[in-house]
Parts: structure tokens; sequence; C-alpha cells
């Protein structure tokens, strides 16, 4: 499938982390008025009538105010659809479980690039392992993964290893083998924990 592009492409650019000269284009996405953004996103949801929408969750993985965006506008525009169509769709969050962040700091603590450190106590957000609803295992195509996080070169570092990988503030933070998640609809079942995110649909 080609690439859909939130209210066309161009319409829209990334602004940066806070503060940054970027996040003062007149096209930064986030300054855009919530309501365009919110009807940008219920045309794509009226074309593809999804069973399952993953977005970020409310700190933006890692504080990203487009990722911040993203949450706040899909949280409305789904809500939105759903009441106006009565079609159920799973939501999920697309998070970091702890032990998972903690595992795969311990497996790095001997092979910190140059230039690179570890992360302090939290300063890597994740969440609690009994938050998580659902872990993707993605070891068949984890060399897709690291070359997707390679191809953001302005942003992302990956190590040699390619077992981890920095943002521009030089912080490791291990590439994991399972995607974790958190299901947020009103389906959401804590105690339930899946491996498909279309399961059920």
């Amino acid at each position: 499938l080609a690439p859909r592009f939130l209210g066309g492409a161009g319409r829209w650019r990334d602004s940066g982390m806070a503060g940054s000269p970027s996040a003062q284009h007149p096209r930064a996405l986030v300054g855009a008025p919530h309501d365009d953004l919110v009807d940008a996103l219920l045309v794509e949801l009226a074309a593809l009538d999804p069973q399952v929408v993953v977005t970020y969750d409310e700190a933006g993985t890692y504080g990203h105010p487009d990722h911040r965006r993203v949450h706040e506008v899909c949280a409305a525009a789904v809500a939105r659809y759903t009441d106006k169509t009565g079609h159920p769709i799973k939501v999920y969050e697309s998070v970091t479980q702890r032990s998972a962040l903690e595992a795969g700091l311990a497996a790095a603590a001997g092979r910190v690039p140059p230039g690179w450190r570890m992360p302090g106590p939290g300063e890597l957000p994740s969440y609690p392992d009994d938050e998580i609803t659902a872990a993707i295992d993605v070891r068949d195509v984890l060399d897709r993964k690291v070359a997707a996080l390679a191809a953001h070169a302005t942003q992302v570092t990956v190590a040699p290893s390619q077992t981890e990988y920095a943002l521009s503030n030089n912080i490791l933070a291990p590439v994991g083998p399972v995607e974790h998640y958190r299901r947020v609809d009103a389906g959401a079942s804590p105690a339930h924990h899946e491996t498909d995110l279309f399961e059920g649909v």
C-alpha cells in the first residue's frame, strides 16, 4: 500500500522537539488547530474503517510534541468515529514494558558506544508489566526494525551491535525483540494478554 499522509502530503510537517526552531514553522503539526487535525483523521478513518488503531501514549513515548498531539487527536477522532458509526475499534498505545527495558539495559551495560551514556533511573519512560496488554514478537523481522531506525539518520543512531540505539541526546536505549502495547478502548481487559493485535476481529 502507498503511504497516506494526514491532510495530504505536505500539509503538516515534523515540529521537532519542544523549543526547537522547527516548532515555529507555520506547517508544524504542533501548531495546527486541534479540530483541523481531528477532521483530517476522521477522513482517514472513514476511508479505511479500521478494526485496529495503534497510537502513542499520553507522554508521546519520549515527550515529542507531535507524538503527544497524535495521542490527543487520535483519541478524539476515534471516539467521534465510533459514536457515529457504531463500529468498535481496538485501540493500542505503543509503550515500553519495564522489565524488558531493564533487561535490555543490563545486557547493554558493557557495550556503550563512545559519546553515549546509560540512562539514569526513570529517564527512559516505561510501564509496569501488569499494565501491558499485548506483546508482539518481532524477532523474525528484527533486522527490518533496526533498518527502519537507522533510516531516521537525523534523529536516531543505531549502535554497531544493532541491539541499541540513541536519539540526539545520546542516551542509550535497547532495541527490543518484542513490541509492547496497552489496549485502551472500551473493550480492553487488563487481565487478558494478547499476542496478536487483531485477535478477535
